[in-house]
């Protein structure tokens, strides 16, 4: 089939380039995959952060009436709306798809609550 070494060698860089064109394809094939889907993901945790902060805003408001009631009788109301705010983040997580990190989304309420509380001492 192959009558001289050379013939062998140029057949074998051959191949070797057109493997290594194929590998090179198919790692930009697959980092612009997980490049997409880290958009996305980053996308989807944008949005639940904006509803979230819409969510610790209006629990704010539910409570604000019942608070001063529910202080009065010993019961802090703080834990109570953060654990409601995190139901929430929970539940749009799993209709989302993406996987719910308790400690990454606690600091987030805690965010949240920090810049409420300053634009309350403003006001």
């Amino acid at each position: 089939m192959f009558e001289t070494i050379e013939e062998i060698l140029s057949v074998a860089a051959a191949a070797s380039a057109a493997i290594s064109m194929l590998i090179g394809f198919i790692v930009t094939t697959i980092k612009s995959i997980k490049n997409k889907k880290n958009a996305k993901s980053a996308e989807t945790t944008n949005d639940i952060n904006k509803s979230a902060m819409e969510k610790v805003i209006e629990i704010e408001k539910i409570f604000s009436q019942a608070s001063h009631v529910l202080k009065a009788t010993g019961i802090k109301t703080g834990e109570i709306k953060k654990e409601n705010v995190l139901n929430f983040i929970r539940s749009q997580c799993a209709e989302r798809g993406i996987e719910f990190d308790s400690d990454y989304w606690s600091a987030q309420i805690e965010s949240f609550i920090s810049i409420m509380n300053v634009s309350k001492s403003r006001d």
